[in-house]
């Protein structure tokens, strides 16, 4: 393995830091200070919380958040990264399967952040019809909603989803009804 010099790790625009397990909310607040980070993934990192994801509204450049599978990431941080509505204007993709999120969660994330194309809340079992409105409501540029496993959400949260203008993929698998 090759390490990096100050200065590359400066110019990062991707980093994945998924299933790394010594990861901490110490280390969000280093990456959050990476001057052009665009991409960051961060799944299954168990020792993220709300306070980590906090540190990340600093990053403004930032298009892909990925942080499924964070079991302590909850509807807080999505308020956090949303309190500015400077915070985060380029992101695109964000994803938050299996994270501790409700329809809190989507209130504050569908607020502020309207040019979202990709938006993952698979398993997020707080996420109910009430949820999906919001999405469908505010988010009129999303392309792909993953809903799948999300047991709190019937036919008709779903059909909602289903009128957004720009929509092409939806993932429902495991979904109680389709």
């Amino acid at each position: 393995m090759r390490l990096l010099t100050y200065q590359q790790v400066l110019l990062l625009q991707v980093l994945d830091i998924s299933f790394c397990v010594g990861v901490s909310d110490d280390g969000l607040r280093c990456v959050s200070r990476l001057p052009v980070l665009q991409e960051l993934r961060a799944r299954a990192c168990d020792g993220l919380t709300d306070v980590g994801v906090a540190y990340l509204s600093a990053s403004t450049r930032l298009v892909v958040l990925d942080v499924s599978f964070c079991m302590h990431v909850t509807d807080r941080a999505l308020l956090h990264l949303v309190r500015s509505t400077a915070s985060m204007p380029q992101l695109r993709q964000l994803y938050l399967s299996a994270c501790a999120v409700t329809d809190e969660g989507m209130d504050h994330v569908t607020g502020v952040c309207g040019e979202l194309r990709r938006l993952g809340i698979g398993q997020c079992l707080g996420v109910t019809d009430s949820g999906l409105a919001m999405i469908a409501d505010r988010l009129k540029c999303v392309e792909y909603v993953d809903v799948y496993g999300c047991t709190a959400v019937t036919s008709a949260g779903l059909d909602k989803l289903r009128r957004l203008p720009q929509l092409k993929e939806l993932n429902l698998s495991l979904c109680s009804v389709l």
